[in-house]
Parts: structure tokens; sequence; C-alpha cells
């Protein structure tokens, strides 16, 4: 019954279409989550959402090649009136073999109405020709016997975007020991790449492993880890420099070729040796979009 006086207004729930729908655990949130291109439609009233988009991971570089930096993220709450709202998954960078070279991650996007949010994609490692890594959501890695980091977009590890440098390589010395083919790890969203490793009695060293990503507590899963530098060919038994948790690539060693960024998180792909006597770099991996609502916004 409406008492005399009392306007009766009755609360309208949102409805929201797009993307892959997953019930949350605890009975609190729906995710709607994009692995590709689509539309992100509220139909009905306006909602709050959170929204985590990761940019593609750059490609690790391809001759004397720092990793592939990490794809930028955003992670935030922002409020959605009722429209339609374009998500664009960024692909991860290309790899390459010499004399072709890597390029860096495309940036994710979420636009619509007055909202327009950009996960940056990450930098290309250095290489040969060009020995500072790429600028992107994170650096690459330095390349090319002692190139120059990476620089990033965000350089933050505190949200809502996060992003952070790549590593120089050991610098080159032009009397030996050399310590060539010791480049730079890619940047992770939460940590920067790491140095690489120089081996005295042999002149060459290991490349630098990928700064960390960053884990989302929502899935248990760690997104946009940097990848990893190129390792010396000429150097046996040397332990595959990582990537970054997150999906970051592990670097090439003499026994074992270079490792691309996961799928769908954003790593960024490992580097090469490369050179005439072989082996590519690691492609990135593409970007995600998850949205996460709460369920009494949409009736329960």
């Amino acid at each position: 019954m409406i008492l005399p006086g009392i306007v009766d207004s009755p609360f309208v729930a949102a409805s929201v279409s797009g993307g892959t729908l997953t019930p949350a655990a605890d009975a609190t949130y729906y995710y709607r989550t994009f692995t590709a291109n689509g539309n992100f439609v509220v139909n009905s009233s306006g909602l709050v959402a959170t929204l985590f988009l990761v940019g593609g991971g750059g490609g690790g570089g391809v001759d004397a090649g720092g990793g592939g930096g990490a794809g930028g993220i955003f992670l935030g709450d922002v409020s959605l009136g009722v429209g339609t709202y374009v998500v664009t998954i960024g692909a991860g960078g290309t790899s390459g073999t010499y004399p072709t070279v890597q390029t860096s991650g495309a940036d994710s996007t979420f636009v619509g109405g007055s909202v327009s949010i950009t996960a940056i994609g990450g930098g290309s490692g250095g290489y040969w020709n060009n020995g500072t890594g790429g600028y992107g959501g994170s650096g690459g890695g330095g390349g090319s016997w002692g190139g120059y980091r990476g620089s990033s977009a965000y350089s933050s590890s505190t949200g809502p975007y996060y992003g952070n440098i790549g590593a120089n390589a050991v610098p080159y010395a032009p009397a030996p020991p050399v310590y060539v083919f010791a480049e730079g790890g890619g940047g992770g969203a939460t940590q920067a790449g790491q140095y690489g490793v120089a081996y005295p009695s042999s002149g060459y060293g290991r490349g630098g492993v990928g700064g960390a990503g960053l884990l989302l507590s929502w899935t248990s899963t760690s997104y946009a880890g940097g990848g990893a530098g190129g390792s010396s060919y000429y150097v046996t038994g040397l332990s595959q420099p990582s990537g970054g948790s997150g999906g970051g690539g592990a670097g090439q060693t003499r026994e074992s070729a270079a490792v691309a960024g996961s799928t769908n998180r954003g790593g960024g792909g490992g580097g090469a040796w490369g050179g005439i006597s072989g082996g590519a770099g690691g492609a990135g991996g593409s970007g995600i979009c998850i949205i996460r609502y709460s369920r009494a916004s949409v009736g329960g």
C-alpha cells in the first residue's frame, strides 16, 4: 500500500549485455570478459562498474634483443550511463626473424558517451640497429650491447594506470670483457625490467628477467608481465631468463628459443640473440577487458 503523500519510485535495475558473462563465486558480482573486440551495452538505468583493461604486450627484440614491455593496465571504477561502449582489445606486438624486426603492442580501449579509457600497448624490445627499448604502457628492454631502457607511459605500481620501464642491457665495452647479449628485461605492470647478467669468463652474458605483472584478485591471475631479454647464443648451459609473472615470455638461450607473451594477458615477448645464425624474438600477448559490477545493480 502507498501511504498518502508518498510517491512510489520503484528502483529500476540496469540491464547490460556484451562479452562473456561469468557469475562471481561470492554471489556479489558479475563479470563480463572481452578477449576480442565487442560492445558493452547498458540498456536501462546506469551503473557503476570496475573496469580492468590491459593493452597488448610488446614483441621481443630480434637481434641482440631486449624483452618486450608489458601492456599497460587500467584498473578503476567508472560510471556508465545508458548507451553502447566499444571495447577494443589490443593485439600483441609481432616477433621478427632477422632482419625483420619486432613491433610494439597495440592499445586496448573502452569508449562510449563521456568515457574514454586507454591501456597503452607495451613497447618492443631494443635490437641491434636500435638499442633503445620501445615506449609503451611498460617499456621494452634495451638491446644492442648496452642500449637504453624503454620508457613507460605510466611508471606507476599503484594505479589506476600501471606500467614500468624496461632495463638497460649490460653496457658494451670496446675491449674484453664485452658482455654482449646480456640484454635488458621488459618492464612489467608493477616492476621495472631487470638488468642482464655478465659472465666475465666468457665475455658474454644472460638477458635480464622481465618485470612482474599485476595480480588481479578477481581471477587469481597475474597480467602484464614484461618479457625477458635475449641470452648469449655462444654460452651453453645458461638458465633461460624468465618473463615477468603475468604472461611475460622467456628470453632465448643457446638451447631454448624465445617465448611469446601469453594471449589475453598482455605479456611482453622474450628477446632473442637472433642474427644470421637464427632466433626470433617472442611475440607479445594480446590484451583483455574485464568488467565487474554488482548483482544488485542489475536486479540480483
